[in-house]
């Protein structure tokens, strides 16, 4: 299993209501070596957030009850480390996605949504060198 700089796990939260996009990513993500939980919407999303540090997040932006945005919100209130570290995705342009967030539009690219995260991984390994050798695993949101 191949995994991230320095042999590091990193951790992700993947939040969409479309289950079998969320579970796509999931699956390539932790074929890469990250630990990954899963949340079908900004509610539930928000809960991992407080349960957990994540490395990063990775967000549609459009979903019944909270979305993406609201997510963002509300994580960066709870944990500002998370700045710079959401990925927003959807299936229209935003006309101003938030300072510091990637957005991707879908359908997306797996191979360019892991560069994007390789991206901020290593910006965060830039702003913090002692970083913890082993990540306790994650499981579903639901």
């Amino acid at each position: 299993m191949s995994t991230t700089p320095h042999d590091q796990q990193f951790s992700a939260l993947i939040v969409d209501d479309n289950f079998a996009l969320r579970e796509a990513i999931a699956r390539s993500l932790a074929r890469d070596g990250w630990n990954v939980a899963t949340a079908p919407d900004g509610l539930k999303g928000l809960e991992a957030v407080r349960g957990y540090a994540f490395d990063a997040v990775i967000t549609d932006v459009h979903m019944p009850g909270r979305g993406g945005l609201w997510l963002w919100n509300e994580a960066l209130a709870l944990r500002p480390e998370l700045r710079g570290k959401f990925v927003f995705m959807s299936s229209e342009p935003l006309p101003e996605p938030p300072s510091g967030a990637v957005f991707m539009v879908k359908p997306l690219s797996l191979a360019t949504l892991q560069s994007e995260l390789r991206r901020i991984v290593r910006g965060a390994e830039a702003e913090v060198p002692a970083r913890q050798a082993s990540i306790e695993a994650v499981g579903q949101v639901t």
